[in-house]
């Protein structure tokens, strides 16, 4: 899980990530896009997530690093456009672990 520490910055808004909003932090598992690694083994405020141009690209980044090195969690993007967590093994319409 990420190093988390006063000050931190979500790197989607610039913000302070403790300020208030509901923020998730993620595994450091080696995702290759460099236009989504600076969440891998990062945190960002859940609404950032929601909103991001690149919350596809992400998902898709984080998944395919965690099924790289054996990782049982993954993640999926709900029907509200959320981020949501589920385990590696869940059958379809398993409820899932809601980010946002």
């Amino acid at each position: 899980m990420a190093m988390l520490y006063d000050g931190m910055l979500c790197p989607l808004c610039g913000r302070e990530l403790f300020d208030g909003q509901p923020f998730e932090a993620f595994a450091m598992l080696g995702i290759e896009d460099a236009a989504v690694a600076h969440l891998d083994d990062g945190a960002a405020h859940a609404a950032c997530l929601w909103g991001w141009s690149l919350r596809d690209r992400f998902v898709a980044g984080y998944n395919s690093a965690a099924q790289r090195c054996g990782w049982g969690e993954r993640l999926a993007v709900s029907a509200t456009g959320g981020v949501v967590r589920h385990a590696q093994d869940a059958e379809p319409g398993d409820a899932a672990d809601p980010i946002s």
